[in-house]
């Protein structure tokens, strides 16, 4: 028998991008779904997936080569060309999508006797959830006191998670504010995870990846799946300084990236880049008009600098679930936002999708509030 455990007060949280579960419930086919509720780059995946896809096939017979060199060696001219970082590669990570790689960070602290993590709110639930799966007691804050917290009130923690731009409300926060409060984790020996999943879709200049060598407390983690939209093949890295990615490296699984998700990322990184560049100026325009359609609505939309819009709903008098429900009624999915500790009832995030797409949003939600 299994005793008692800190695991059985965990509740697992609810996340965007449940198509076929939604379905299901509501007997449909999954490709019958519009899905705003996960915020994926709408220009993509490039129509190279497949033939990249094809010719990984024939070196499924191998193991993949557990150094992947070639895939750190595009991660680092990649983050060059993109943020000017100058790396190496014992900087560089490989890691299962983001989740993997929080917990290769919280795994390494945890064994050098870390207790106490600090998470802002709202933002991304897998911080706290991951960090509470290895037995550390989490703290939460709202964004701003966090960001003002002094170096010794930062050093009753050893760790602090941070997303930039925030999932959900989309808001990028500048280098020069980071570099600031980073300083002041240093100063108060507490390790900044800063999350930059979608970064590349927003301002890839404000990108803290070239400070990892000048701040052995930073770690940042990134993702190919938001920007190329390839979330089943599950491809991220973590960006930190030699000591700690070299501890972080120790505790990664063997061959945690197969030879199709390893293929494909070094592909994507080497030969798509002008993909990044279109989607980010793409998405400026797409935003600020469905932004505006939205508002007409009557919704109160947050300010966001990346391919999603969170918006409040209480002034049309509906709580989030009840736009939901009316939303599918158009196959329209969208993500009700209050599963984010610290959103209430009356939230909606939605994706920034193609035009085509984004007006049967319009439409759906017009309907739903009637």
């Amino acid at each position: 028998m299994i005793g008692d455990s800190y695991l059985d007060d965990i509740v697992l949280p609810r996340h965007g991008g449940r198509v076929e579960a939604v379905a299901e419930e509501r007997g449909l086919e999954p490709g019958e779904l519009i899905d705003f509720s996960a915020n994926m780059n709408p220009l993509a995946p490039p129509d190279s997936l497949e033939t990249y896809l094809v010719n990984s096939l024939p070196s499924l017979e191998l193991y993949p080569d557990d150094r992947y060199g070639g895939f750190r060696d595009a991660v680092l001219d990649f983050l060059k060309e993109d943020t000017g970082a100058e790396l190496a590669r014992g900087n560089v990570v490989p890691g299962n999508g983001s989740v993997e790689l929080f917990r290769l960070f919280l795994r390494t602290v945890a064994a050098a006797g870390a207790a106490r993590v600090l998470v802002p709110f709202p933002t991304f639930s897998e911080y706290s959830l991951q960090a509470r799966l290895f037995g550390l007691a989490v703290e939460r804050k709202r964004y701003q006191e966090v960001l003002g917290s002094a170096p010794g009130q930062l050093s009753d923690y050893d760790a602090v998670f941070l997303c930039n731009p925030n999932n959900p409300t989309g808001t990028l926060r500048g280098k020069e504010t980071l570099v600031d409060f980073l300083e002041r984790c240093k100063a108060g020996g507490t390790f900044l995870v800063l999350d930059e999943a979608f970064n590349e879709l927003s301002r890839p200049e404000e990108s803290l990846v070239g400070f990892v060598n000048s701040f052995p407390n930073l770690v940042v983690v990134r993702s190919l799946t938001k920007a190329f939209t390839i979330p089943g093949l599950r491809i991220g890295y973590g960006v930190a300084s030699g000591e700690l990615s070299d501890r972080m490296e120790k505790l990664r699984p063997p061959w945690n990236l197969n030879y199709l998700a390893a293929y494909v990322g070094t592909r994507f990184l080497e030969e798509e880049r002008e993909l990044l560049g279109d989607s980010r100026e793409y998405l400026e325009r797409e935003r600020e008009w469905l932004r505006e359609k939205i508002e007409e609505l009557g919704f109160q939309l947050y300010p966001s600098s990346t391919n999603y819009l969170l918006f409040r709903t209480k002034e049309t008098g509906l709580t989030a679930a009840e736009i939901v429900d009316r939303c599918l009624d158009y196959n329209v999915l969208v993500r009700n936002a209050d599963s984010f500790y610290g959103i209430d009832q009356w939230h909606v995030r939605v994706a920034v999708k193609k035009r085509e797409d984004n007006e049967k949003l319009v439409r759906a939600l017009g309907e739903a509030v009637g």
